[in-house]
């Protein structure tokens, strides 16, 4: 389960008995910030969207940073009067 606001995976089982969560809502590797989507591929890897970084990060079933794909970009725009 994500949690966009509160920048969390949350892991539960199948009766939705709380098992553990990960957060920091930062964008360091492994570090979430408004995360909106989760998969769990056949051999138990977490796949998170992380929207806030514009990234997808890989996890182990226990929160464990495995890779990413993508980064976060800042972009500086100037105005002139």
């Amino acid at each position: 389960m994500s949690g966009s606001y509160n920048c969390r995976i949350q892991k539960f089982t199948s009766d939705g008995i709380f098992i553990a969560q990960w957060d920091s809502p930062l964008a360091s590797d492994g570090q979430l910030s408004s995360p909106n989507r989760v998969a769990i591929a056949g051999s138990g890897y977490v796949y998170v969207s992380d929207n806030g970084n514009h990234r997808i990060q890989k996890f182990t079933s226990d929160g464990g940073f495995i890779t990413k794909w993508g980064s976060s970009v800042q972009i500086t725009v100037n105005l002139i009067p």
